[in-house]
């Protein structure tokens, strides 16, 4: 095989790894919108967010996201708003996504 063939062969699986990639992806998130557990956080984290950037001013509130720089700890009287965003950040991230999707349940312990 020359170095033409192998060129279109890696070409080829890249495409195949692509669609792969795209169709899991897409068939991954429809499974989850099933899930009450899901959507449900997905819901909690923009209303958390929607009221804290509401009280601080969004363009502070995005800047200090985006900088990595948001510390709930300094707050002030919004204090309980971006630390119910924490809180609702933080149940969402432990959500047992496998166990959701049917593949059984990630040990995350086991994992580390």
């Amino acid at each position: 095989m020359d170095l033409a063939d192998r060129k279109r062969e890696l070409e080829v699986l890249r495409a195949d790894r692509s669609w792969l990639l795209h169709v899991g992806l897409m068939r991954i998130m429809e499974k989850l919108l099933e899930h009450p557990e899901f959507t449900g956080g997905i819901s909690r984290i923009h209303h958390a967010a929607f009221v804290a950037g509401e009280e601080s001013g969004w363009a502070s509130f995005k800047t200090q996201v985006d900088a990595g720089t948001y510390d709930p700890s300094a707050s002030d009287s919004r204090s309980s708003h971006t630390l119910a965003l924490d809180d609702d950040l933080l149940a969402f991230a432990t959500v047992d996504f496998a166990d959701l999707l049917g593949l059984g349940h990630l040990d995350v312990d086991g994992v580390k």
